[in-house]
């Protein structure tokens, strides 16, 4: 049988390279349901996937990683060796993986990331605030924040965001498809883009309810810079033929108890809601001495034919081979630049381990 998703603060909750390894075999041993000595990867599949909220590949890729013999298990110290890793709530130095948090997983504790590269992250979850320090080339899908989400020293990302604030520190070429429920700040920061929330995973509108989201109060284009210039903006409004929505599809498998399809309290983005004007402002900058905000020009009306954003599909779903992080979405986002061929829709799962797993 499945396990129920986790209610509450985990074993692994406070999981970090310096355990202890009384610690440390409380979680084996709650892992360890088969009645073996070491975990089987249905152990493993049940605990992060079912009970931690974790995806499928991240499961897999840990077993992956840790375990040894024939058949394969993870014994106590390749488990030992990775326990770190198990902390829902801190995500760090990951390369070319992909990651989830599913609805109930974090249970609005903080959550840390730091130093993702090449990498996708789907939150489907709400949090208290959220760090995001040192992050390239990834994917990014933070669930309502119920205070600040931070970024700082983020390159080339494209996040989706939904947020009490956003504030953003030394990062470049960023892409922020926005829910702020206060004006967005932006600070030592250049060639940003922002678009409104454009994003469906399953629970979504509840969650938003819950952390009383107003989808139709949002200060997305109300950015105050700053180091804001009289001359020139750090930052634009992105056009609809560049624009992708997500969105986060369930497992090919029944849902945990009270989680639903993927739905959004947005409506459908548009040219129109691109060129709205920003909601009032609570006019930050005159307590700051009148700092200069040059806000960008409307984007450009799209080409003909097209009037929504490109579709982006993600399953959680067993590994299998296919491109990571923000290379994923192609055209302007990807390896072809702001020239190559944008398909508008595409459909993805998780990435392959080197060794398939059973």
């Amino acid at each position: 049988a499945r396990r129920q998703r986790i209610s509450g603060l985990p074993l692994v909750a406070r999981a970090s390279a310096g355990s202890k390894e009384e610690e440390v075999r409380r979680a084996f041993n709650d892992i360890r349901r088969s009645g073996e000595e070491a975990l089987s990867l249905d152990d493993v599949r049940s605990y992060l996937s079912d009970y931690l909220g974790f995806g499928r590949a991240e499961a897999d890729a840990f077993f992956r990683r840790h375990s040894s013999g024939m058949p394969e298990t993870v014994g106590f110290q390749g488990f030992r060796d990775g326990y770190a890793s198990l902390n829902p709530f801190k995500l760090e130095h990951r390369r070319n993986e992909i990651l989830f948090r599913k609805p109930g997983s974090l249970g609005g504790e903080q959550l840390n990331l730091d130093g993702l590269e090449d990498s996708e992250l789907y939150v489907c979850d709400r949090s208290a605030q959220v760090f995001a320090d040192d992050c390239k080339r990834s994917l990014i899908l933070l669930g309502p924040c119920d205070s600040s989400v931070f970024v700082r020293n983020c390159e080339d990302c494209v996040f989706w965001v939904a947020t009490q604030q956003l504030r953003t520190n030394d990062c470049k070429r960023c892409t922020f498809y926005l829910y702020s429920k206060t004006e967005p700040i932006i600070e030592t920061s250049d060639d940003l883009v922002f678009a409104p929330w454009a994003a469906r995973y399953p629970n979504c509108i509840d969650q938003f309810e819950a952390a009383n989201f107003d989808a139709d109060n949002n200060y997305w284009n109300a950015v105050f810079d700053f180091n804001g210039d009289a001359n020139r903006s750090h930052w634009r409004i992105m056009g609809l033929d560049e624009a992708v929505e997500l969105i986060v599809e369930p497992p090919d498998e029944p849902l945990p108890l009270g989680v639903r399809g993927p739905d959004s309290p947005s409506r459908p983005l548009s040219y129109a809601a691109l060129t709205a004007p920003p909601l009032a402002s609570q006019d930050v900058g005159r307590s700051l001495g009148n700092i200069p905000q040059r806000r960008p020009d409307p984007p450009p009306r799209p080409p003909a034919g097209c009037s929504a954003p490109r579709v982006h599909r993600l399953v959680d779903q067993p590994a299998r081979q296919r491109p990571v992080g923000v290379q994923t979405l192609g055209g302007p986002f990807g390896a072809g630049g702001a020239s190559g061929a944008s398909p508008r829709s595409s459909s993805f799962g998780a990435v392959a381990p080197s060794t398939p797993l059973s």
